[in-house]
């Protein structure tokens, strides 16, 4: 039967099994979430070992809790995550797909405030796609756009506590590598603006690992903290998932 988890809490879920799952999805019935159901991570199972406890089956209320990531992180969901056009006519070309004459297209699905990614009508401007190895604190989302001369920014505001040395890290899900020849991720227009000054950063997505990618440290005055990333690349689309900013130790 469904398991009613109210909101900021937890629950243990046990079945017995002959043999381990393969996969394991979590699906939404009554809840606000935008997506109806979600993959789940499986831990690696040793089959040999055995335990002394009783077999578990059903739910049961959990003291577990989320870990914290230590950092400032920003996320493509945060109020802190904003996407900026060159201008009016790069904003029309980019979120609104060209129609023949006398064509009606319907509205775009908007997902906080971004076209929803393969849904129709298309658009090469920046779009919110669901994506299971994303970084999410409660969704898992990003933010992407296809390959163009610059004219449409993504931006990760943050607030850096105290002056010092900052890592920068840049997370990535898992892509594909290869598609048709191309390479899917490629070279990254990134920015890094504080304190009035703006400076250039190298991160080449291609070469990127999934999961978290140090990107470089960084000199910061207290205060905020803007890391920009346009659709400049060398690749098919640039993927704005997530920015980390941790203490230099």
């Amino acid at each position: 039967a469904p398991v009613r988890v109210a909101g900021r809490s937890s629950v243990d879920i046990g079945l017995v099994s002959n043999q381990p799952p393969h996969g394991v999805e979590l699906l939404f019935f009554l809840s606000l979430n935008r997506d109806q159901r979600r993959a789940l991570t499986i831990p690696q199972v040793d089959q040999t070992e055995r335990l002394a406890a009783e077999p578990f089956a059903g739910w049961r209320v959990s003291e577990w809790r989320p870990a914290v990531e230590p950092g400032v992180v920003v996320d493509d969901l945060d109020a802190g995550f904003v996407v900026r056009y060159e201008d009016e006519r790069a904003m029309a070309q980019l979120t609104r797909a060209a129609a023949p004459p006398g064509a009606r297209l319907p509205e775009a699905d908007i997902d906080q405030g971004l076209p929803v990614y393969g849904a129709f009508p298309p658009v090469r401007g920046w779009a919110r796609q669901p994506h299971d190895r994303a970084w999410g604190k409660y969704r898992r989302t990003l933010a992407r756009a296809a390959r163009g001369p610059g004219n449409a920014v993504a931006e990760f505001l943050a607030e850096i506590p105290a002056p010092g040395r900052w890592r920068l890290g840049y997370h990535l899900p898992s892509m594909r590598s290869e598609r048709r020849g191309d390479t899917v991720l490629g070279s990254y227009d990134l920015r890094v603006v504080a304190g009035g000054e703006e400076t250039a950063a190298e991160f080449d997505g291609g070469a990127g690992e999934p999961g978290w990618n140090r990107i470089g440290d960084f000199d910061l005055p207290a205060g905020e903290v803007r890391v920009q990333v346009s659709n400049q690349t060398s690749g098919l689309f640039v993927v704005a998932d997530a920015v980390r900013w941790r203490p230099v130790p």
